[in-house]
């Protein structure tokens, strides 16, 4: 067996990243996919090897975080340690709610006219 083979079967079957063999091989990243590609496998994208989480707080959490910022004024980064969660989450959150918010608004609005 080569050494392509070798990388495009440790790829496929093991799930391991370009970047994980290329640390095992000594060789780039770039060179992994190359052989790879060579053996006729396909690379994943960055993003398609990423495991995401796809929601960080509940419904019921979200709606606390809003009541938090709107109703008793706390700071983004008091909220963010209350949840354990980044303050990305939170400004994410409150955009989420923001807009909510806005499309409710301009549905009531229709109604009445």
């Amino acid at each position: 067996m080569s050494i392509y083979t070798d990388v495009a079967r440790d790829y496929k079957k093991r799930d391991e990243s370009t970047y994980t063999l290329a640390k095992r091989y000594g060789v780039s990243p770039t060179t992994i996919a190359r052989w790879i590609r060579r053996q006729g496998g396909t690379v994943r994208t960055a993003s398609e090897g990423m495991r995401w989480r796809l929601r960080a707080l509940t419904d019921l959490q979200e709606s606390k975080v809003y009541e938090h910022r709107n109703h008793y004024g706390w700071s983004l980064r008091r909220i963010a340690e209350k949840f354990k969660v980044s303050l990305g989450t939170i400004r994410n959150v409150l955009i989420r709610h923001e807009k909510t918010a806005k499309k409710t608004v301009k549905k009531n609005a229709r109604k009445r006219r």
